[in-house]
């Protein structure tokens, strides 16, 4: 009984001891001490105290303090041996003090150097980490890297560059439109990085957001004729062609010399059934580029079919019909394909190698009854193979 209650009074003294341990007040120069002996978790205790306990703000008005602090969390946030373990959170404590030195404390110029320093050497650290897996094809380590770089240097456009293009590679789209987007609010970004957002999120599947960013560039780059034809191809693609014409007769507007513009327009009215307003576009299109092989080529295509819609006329009558109307109806249909002939023509001399020129050449002289060029246009298909 006696040996049980010297345990229990034994235990109660322990607890009581433990209970009535002084906390501790922190210590900047302690937090140091600790640091260079290795003991990284005592130097965080004591830091974190010292400014916790600084009601009076001296800790926070020494440079000293925040330099230590940088320290010893640029400790906690990185494993020396291995990039690849770093804690985030730390890390950017570490950065957020350096930081401090550098936007508060100018006048100490040593520590301003010293805090300069250190953030360098963090930012070359994972930069020339991610550079080397780049190189190596390791892009999802590389991004991870990358993304502790941006821990450093948050609005650093080689680092969002190179992330952005390394999780493209790495097939992780959501993180290359997350860099690209941080790259266009933070520092800006030239028409290549707005292309590849808008294309990005075409691809994810998200049409519309893709639209948004295209008017968005657009605004920002109005001449920029691959951003126009993107914004084009989506309003298109989204079945809103009025929109579409609206938009490229603002562009015209805009750029009255630009053949591409009247050959968009065109490919618009087209699409709308506005044959005629789609010709008078793919002509002045070629006005203005007498070579357009694309404007010339859509012209005889507009031609084309108008000879073939009447040319079905006179294939879907009745034999009856036929012997009264027609050959009349397929005369009426010659007069388009005609009007097709010398583009298609063009079109083939502009490039030779067009199985589409060529078929589309070949089936208006087999219309026409020109056998010879029919049978010569057939022999040039055949010799362009598969």
């Amino acid at each position: 009984m006696k040996r049980l209650f010297v345990s229990i009074l034994c235990a109660v003294m322990v607890s009581g001891g433990a209970m009535a341990q002084k906390p501790v007040k922190g210590s900047v120069n302690k937090a140091k001490l600790a640091l260079e002996k290795g003991k990284v978790e005592d130097a965080k205790i004591q830091i974190d105290a010292a400014f916790k306990n600084d009601a009076k703000g001296k800790v926070a008005k020494k440079v000293n303090s925040w330099f230590v602090k940088g320290e010893v969390y640029e400790k906690l946030a990185i494993d020396s041996t291995r990039t690849d373990i770093v804690d985030k959170q730390d890390l950017a404590t570490s950065v957020s003090s350096f930081n401090t030195v550098l936007d508060k404390f100018q006048k100490s110029q040593d520590y301003v150097v010293l805090a300069t320093q250190r953030i360098d050497n963090l930012w070359r650290t994972f930069f020339n980490s991610a550079a080397g897996k780049y190189e190596s094809g390791e892009y999802s380590a590389a991004v991870a890297d990358f993304e502790n770089a941006l821990v450093v240097r948050p609005t650093d456009s080689l680092t969002l560059l190179y992330s952005g293009i390394t999780s493209q590679l790495g097939e992780m789209p959501e993180k290359a439109l997350g860099f690209y987007d941080q790259m266009i609010k933070t520092v800006g970004a030239d028409t290549t990085i707005w292309q590849q957002v808008i294309v990005l999120k075409k691809q994810e599947g998200d049409t519309l957001g893709a639209l948004a960013t295209a008017k968005e560039a657009k605004a920002m780059f109005p001449e920029n004729k691959n951003i126009v034809s993107q914004e084009l191809s989506l309003l298109i693609e989204l079945d809103k062609i009025q929109e579409a014409e609206t938009a490229m007769k603002a562009q015209i507007e805009r750029d009255p010399n630009n053949p591409s513009y009247y050959y968009n327009l065109g490919y618009i009215l087209d699409a709308q059934k506005k044959s005629d307003e789609a010709l008078e576009a793919y002509k002045k299109a070629v006005e203005l580029d007498p070579d357009y092989y694309d404007a010339i080529f859509n012209i005889a295509v507009v031609y084309y079919k108008e000879g073939s819609a009447i040319y079905d006329k006179a294939r879907q009558m009745s034999w009856k019909e036929y012997e009264k109307n027609g050959k009349k109806v397929e005369e009426e249909a010659k007069v388009y394909f005609k009007k097709a002939l010398p583009y298609l023509q063009r079109a083939s001399e502009i490039k030779p190698e067009s199985r589409e020129a060529l078929e589309a050449l070949s089936s208006a002289y087999q219309i026409l009854g020109e056998n010879d060029k029919f049978e010569a246009i057939q022999k040039q298909i055949e010799a362009l193979g598969q």
